[in-house]
């Protein structure tokens, strides 16, 4: 009998010796995740579902997404490309007798195609597409320009 409550002793004292020289591990310090709740107020936007704010003399670019937002510092390559970005992702091209648009979305890239000549019956254009072929006329003149210039 005693030799039954020894072991049992000895059997309960076993797990506690395994745990105090096993301490548990510490969970790896997570990195500061870029995914915020919503655009902060006073942040500026600069395209659609583009936003810039300053932080503590540090420029932050907030971008909403389907996802949702994400929150990037903004570096100077990051800055060229907001600026050279066309409005509203809408690439457009002019060809003699066609207006070509591309967009690149989250399920690929669209593409879509208007004739000249039935814009002037019907089909109209919409205000993104007119800003689009304003954007690619302008950045056509300023290649030309420094093309020109060289």
């Amino acid at each position: 009998m005693t030799k039954c409550i020894t072991a049992a002793l000895l059997a309960s004292c076993f797990p506690l010796a395994a745990v105090a020289e096993n301490p548990p591990k510490k969970a790896p310090e997570q990195k500061e995740s870029r995914l915020v709740r919503d655009v902060p107020e006073d942040a500026k936007e600069v395209r659609p579902d583009i936003y810039r704010r300053e932080e503590n003399g540090k420029f932050f670019i907030y971008v909403k997404s389907p996802i949702g937002v994400t929150r990037a510092e903004q570096s100077e390559d990051m800055r060229k490309l907001i600026d050279e970005m066309p409005p509203m992702g809408i690439y457009a091209k002019e060809a003699k007798d066609e207006y070509s648009f591309d967009r690149q979305t989250p399920f690929g890239k669209v593409h879509w195609v208007k004739k000249k000549e039935s814009i002037k019956r019907e089909d109209k254009l919409n205000q993104d597409e007119k800003d689009a072929l304003e954007y690619a006329r302008a950045l056509n003149e300023k290649v030309e320009a420094k093309a020109k210039g060289k």
